[in-house]
């Protein structure tokens, strides 16, 4: 599943930077701001760049930690694979300048540069690679080192051409390799992953002020384009609204992935800030505490789990209500209030699927509002009503089964 995630960027960052990775706008300079102070019209500066995030790594070893925050820090910016993902999702050279398939899509060689080094001083060669690709299979301890299993030989042919056989063709494999199962290792530089990570990218790992930051210095012997920034700072917070708040206060230029979407209007409404929406291929898990009484109570898990769309900006309300009554592709009758905002609306429509209200509605007291279904699941999940609250088809007509008349219902 894709999802759109909106992305904050202040002045500073707002020309360069790509922000999944710390790398882009190598090359291109921000222009100058008063508080940006950009030193160049292009090409490496001296620039520094802050970046706000809220999951801060328990390590820096992802071969032996599992979780999203210590390659969102270290993939593309320290460590590299061979190959990688652009931002349209297409795979690309990374530290491998090209590579090819074999006829019966079971081997592929890799072409290496010559000139990449590791940020210890070691030059990274195809025994590095081999080194690599067995490394997964014989020390990583996550769960992601399966994806490995599939090769059988890993082979240098030369100091820069690496050949790796499978066993069996795979659509899955090299796209693995775009993912932190593909870094790149310095044989002689894994003996402390958790605190000092090496690689070939064009960050260096510099420091890590546990619960505060981490700061990444660009590698100035790095084998490809240099990076804009010449300082990276990736720093931490523990909630959404900290995260906000440092961004309107100036102390980080970038939130890099909006945790309150409730709180954007501060900032799409402010010319100072720019948002970016963009697409990822990332999972949400949500889970639950079954040692929590609460949730042995299969409905209740259930109801968390359910997906709503709420009231636009103006038309939001809180408060306790009851249901008092519950209607199966319900007509929709749009009260006097909704029709002088919008006059066009029809004053009756039949129940159907063309209907707004959906599959199902159970009406909150003597309200105006309801919860009801949807002919645009796409608006699940937005701030999109007039004040009721809206859920998928498959979604209120279970809830619906689960409920009577007289029911408690709690709008926070």
């Amino acid at each position: 599943m894709t999802h759109r995630l909106p992305r904050l960027i202040a002045p500073l960052a707002a020309l360069a930077l790509a922000l999944t990775a710390c790398t882009a706008g190598a090359g291109t300079a921000p222009a100058p701001t008063a508080t940006g102070g950009s030193t160049a019209a292009g090409g490496p500066s001296t620039d520094k760049i802050t970046l706000g995030l809220v999951a801060e790594p328990a390590s820096l070893d992802f071969t032996k930690t599992d979780g999203a925050a210590i390659p969102q820090a270290l993939l593309v910016n320290v460590y590299e694979g061979l190959v990688k993902l652009d931002q349209d999702g297409k795979i690309v050279p990374a530290l491998a300048t090209s590579w090819k398939g074999s006829d019966d899509h079971k081997t592929y060689t890799f072409e290496l540069p010559p000139g990449a080094k590791f940020t210890n001083g070691a030059a990274f060669t195809s025994d590095d690679a081999v080194f690599s690709i067995n490394r997964v299979k014989t020390d990583w301890t996550t769960s992601l080192k399966a994806a490995m299993d599939v090769v059988t030989e890993a082979k240098a042919l030369s100091p820069t051409q690496l050949q790796v056989t499978l066993a069996a063709p795979s659509n899955d494999w090299l796209y693995r390799m775009t993912t932190h199962l593909g870094a790149m290792f310095s044989k002689t530089g894994v003996d402390d992953l958790a605190n000092k990570p090496i690689g070939t990218g064009p960050y260096t790992f510099t420091s890590w002020n546990r619960g505060d930051s981490i700061t990444l210095t660009r590698n100035e012997s790095y084998w490809g384009t240099k990076p804009f920034y010449q300082s990276v700072v990736l720093k931490y917070f523990k909630d959404a609204t900290a995260l906000n708040n440092a961004l309107l206060t100036g102390t980080i230029n970038v939130v890099t992935t909006v945790q309150a979407p409730e709180a954007l209007g501060q900032f799409t409404s402010n010319p100072k800030y720019q948002v970016i929406e963009g697409t990822t291929n990332g999972e949400v898990l949500l889970s639950f505490n079954n040692k929590n009484d609460i949730f042995k109570d299969k409905r209740v898990r259930q109801a968390i789990r359910y997906g709503i769309g709420v009231g636009r900006e103006g038309f939001t309300w809180s408060g306790v209500q009851t249901i008092t009554r519950k209607a199966e592709w319900p007509n929709w009758t749009p009260p006097a209030e909704m029709i002088a905002r919008q006059p066009y609306l029809p004053r009756y429509m039949a129940g159907g699927p063309g209907n707004p209200l959906g599959a199902r509605a159970m009406y909150l007291g003597g309200t105006i509002y309801r919860i009801h279904g949807t002919n645009a699941p796409g608006s699940v999940g937005g701030f999109v009503s007039y004040g009721c609250i809206r859920m998928l088809n498959i979604e209120v007509s279970e809830l619906y089964e689960n409920v009577s008349i007289g029911t408690k219902v709690i709008v926070l």
